[in-house]
């Protein structure tokens, strides 16, 4: 018995999603094969909390997962063959302004080593995701615009 045995995909879905260990594994990998890049993942983020870097809160590990998502988007728009069309200009401004209301509060709360002992490292993450979600917008705005690739 597997997930899928007791929740199964939606049969009009099924052709649309990946499902990584089941029907997007190698031949010769067993069906509870684990991606080694989200069991290093999964590994380094234990480790980073066993280390006692994590907030109550968990704003670290959301800061750190919401970088990436800002860099893949990042990413995303640079592609000569993404598809602008189909990219939300308000929902890239309402992940900035959700994520830099959410600094905002961050900045406050924690606004020295006194506090918290990775205060600063979490200001830095603060400010670079806020800088990818700005370059996303204006690139993608650019595209838009142009319809040309930004690279």
């Amino acid at each position: 018995m597997n997930y899928f045995t007791y929740f199964p995909p939606a049969p009009e879905l099924a052709d649309q999603i990946a499902f990584y260990g089941i029907h997007d594994r190698p031949e010769n990998i067993p069906e509870t094969y684990l991606s080694p890049p989200l069991g290093f993942c999964g590994f380094m983020f234990y480790l980073y909390i066993a280390a006692g870097y994590e907030t109550k809160i968990g704003a670290m590990t959301a800061y750190i997962d919401n970088l990436i998502i800002s860099a893949l988007y990042v990413i995303l728009i640079l592609k000569p063959q993404t598809d602008v069309n189909l990219l939300s200009t308000p929902i890239a401004w309402l992940k900035m302004i959700g994520t830099g209301m959410n600094s905002v509060m961050m900045f406050m709360h924690f606004r020295s080593p006194d506090i918290y002992a990775g205060a600063y490292l979490l200001q830095i993450l603060c400010v670079f995701v806020f800088v990818l979600d700005c370059l996303y917008i204006y690139w993608l705005a650019v595209r838009r615009r142009t319809g040309q690739p930004i690279v």
